[in-house]
């Protein structure tokens, strides 16, 4: 399934979650507290969508994912309405509203004050590399990479873990290329959702830069080389829709 039809269905999951969301994320409470998830019920339907962008791959935890993402997002409006709704009967000016908005948020979270961070943990779960994504301006992931960290990668270890692989190959990938030390979260998913681009990109590394990573690289084309395109692609598409969930929080 193209990039776009992997991102339609995601759509149509999440118009369903947003349609349901209540009964959702009651049925996410029951299964945490009993450990079974409700027959015929409302996240079931939502798994069936999820698996139609994941490719079968852990469809019910990205629906579980959506649901979360979809109840913070209604709770702090909900936040800001209440905050709000006080603000017109007692506020006073534009400086004030910033002051006392601050203040409001710390009496409802218990937080402490902190400045708000531009730049947050893209996890890849790997030794070696780690990775951060700005949504500012400019926007991009800037990558740190310890190349003699990396894991000896073998059949075994790749199969075993297939999307971590695929997403910490991509990510050196993009890094080890001449032009480019900043790269952006749409290239990520455009190479982990087509080997054809994944190779490609492998291919065009500037080796200088970090010949052990470079090596790396060849020895996770060995493996992925036996895979057929539609294969690829049904494997990554859990990971391809965790990705646009990402872009879209962040």
């Amino acid at each position: 399934m193209p990039p776009e039809m992997l991102i339609e269905a995601r759509k149509r999951a999440t118009e369903f979650a947003k349609a349901n969301l209540s009964t959702c994320a009651s049925e996410i409470l029951s299964m945490n507290e009993s450990g079974v998830l409700k027959p015929g019920g409302k996240m079931r339907e939502l798994a069936k969508l999820c698996a139609e962008f994941t490719g079968g791959h852990d469809p019910l935890g990205v629906a579980e994912s959506i649901v979360k993402n979809l109840a913070l997002g209604t709770l702090a409006q909900h936040q800001q309405h209440d905050f709000d709704a006080l603000w017109r009967v007692h506020g006073a000016d534009d400086e004030a509203y910033t002051v006392a908005r601050t203040w409001y948020e710390l009496g409802r979270t218990g937080a402490a004050l902190s400045q708000p961070s531009t730049q947050q943990l893209f996890s890849l779960g790997m030794p070696g590399i780690s990775a951060h994504y700005s949504a500012g301006h400019p926007p991009g992931v800037t990558v740190q990479l310890h190349s003699h960290s990396l894991p000896t990668l073998t059949k075994e270890s790749l199969w075993a873990d297939f999307n971590r692989y695929v997403l910490a190959a991509a990510v050196i990938a993009l890094h080890l290329q001449s032009d480019n030390p900043v790269f952006h979260l749409d290239e990520i998913i455009n190479s982990v959702s087509d080997l054809a681009k994944l190779e490609q990109l492998i291919a065009s590394v500037d080796k200088s830069v970090d010949p052990r990573a470079a090596a790396w690289l060849q020895s996770f084309l060995q493996v992925v080389d036996v895979l057929e395109a539609d294969r690829f692609r049904a494997m990554t598409g859990g990971l391809v829709a965790k990705l646009v969930d990402s872009k879209q929080v962040a």
